[in-house]
């Protein structure tokens, strides 16, 4: 089952909102393995803004750019990690760590 993606979600990581970019790449990310995508309508009042077709183009290869870093076993971050102040993490099994391997994203196996 694919992750539902809102047009809210999309219009936030349009216009610069590096959480809500990362949280799409995330969705997106996970969607392609599933193979399919399932988007809603933004219920906002008043509604979201509308990107334009520039910015929905940039936002597209921004998330293709960093789904490709994952693949090659790299996490970049919106922000430094607490410990040790670095902005990407390694993969290593299933897990990405820092250097110090305090912080994690992933699942231990």
């Amino acid at each position: 089952m694919s992750t539902p993606i809102s047009v809210c979600l999309i219009s936030k990581a349009a216009f610069g909102n590096e959480r809500a970019c990362e949280q799409l790449t995330q969705a997106m990310e996970y969607n392609l393995k599933c193979g399919h995508f399932t988007t809603f309508p933004c219920e906002c009042d008043p509604p979201c803004p509308v990107p334009t077709d520039a910015q929905l183009e940039a936002l597209n290869d921004k998330v293709v750019a960093a789904i490709e870093t994952r693949k090659q076993g790299i996490l970049p971050l919106a922000e430094p990690t607490k410990c040790c102040g670095v902005r990407s993490l390694l993969k290593c099994g299933n897990v990405y760590k820092c250097p110090c391997g305090k912080t994690k994203y992933g699942d231990d196996d």
